[in-house]
């Protein structure tokens, strides 16, 4: 190399398919003579570069129902985000914009960070207001290379009508205020009966 001179050296370097994706730094050997003194001993400088290894970002989503969804009840609603990607996502957030339903909490969570091949959920408590809803939500995070990154995710579910849920048999008709009923008129025919008995004995008594 000629003074105030460069060369570049070129290495293709493959990472294996299992490598953990992160910042990692590679060192080198370099060995070299003076050109003016060739029969010198031969220098030897060592150091190291780093790389980045980075991984794709890949997010599946689904929903999950916590009990039995009835219009007009209260439940909750989950949306699990799923790391399918080789690297972790950092600062996620999910912020809800309802659809048939009522928000009973927040309508922003926050997740933080989720590992490779990990899961984790965003729970809000509803109230059911139609049968036809949808899971309309905005997700905000940083990907492996700290770039903040938006998805939209939109997901419908299921809600039952309190008669859809009886015919299904997911729920069991309430009972109560007929019991009750039945109880109280039960009550009334004890104090009528015992009313009369207690007449028809005073009468007796003053016949004798």
């Amino acid at each position: 190399i000629e003074e105030d001179d460069s060369e570049r050296v070129i290495f293709t370097l493959n990472p294996f398919t299992d490598i953990i994706p992160g910042d990692y730094d590679i060192p080198y050997t370099l060995k070299y003579k003076n050109a003016e003194n060739s029969s010198a001993p031969s220098f030897e400088k060592t150091g190291s570069f780093g790389i980045r290894v980075s991984a794709k970002t890949e997010l599946d989503f689904s929903i999950e129902i916590r009990g039995n969804a009835i219009v007009g009840e209260e439940g909750r609603v989950s949306l699990e985000v799923i790391n399918k990607g080789l690297g972790e996502v950092k600062s996620m957030s999910v912020q809800i914009f309802p659809t048939g339903f009522e928000l009973l909490s927040k309508d922003k969570i926050f997740i933080g960070s989720i590992d490779a091949d990990d899961t984790d959920l965003a729970s809000f408590d509803v109230i059911y207001k139609s049968a036809n809803p949808s899971f309309s939500a905005k997700v905000d995070y940083k990907d492996f290379d700290n770039i903040e990154q938006t998805k939209t995710v939109n997901l419908p579910f299921t809600v039952y009508t309190k008669e859809k849920a009886l015919e299904l048999g997911l729920i069991q008709k309430d009972n109560s205020s007929r019991n009750t009923g039945i109880i109280v008129v039960l009550i009334i025919a004890w104090f009528v009966w015992r009313s009369f008995k207690k007449k028809r004995k005073n009468k007796l008594g003053e016949r004798k």
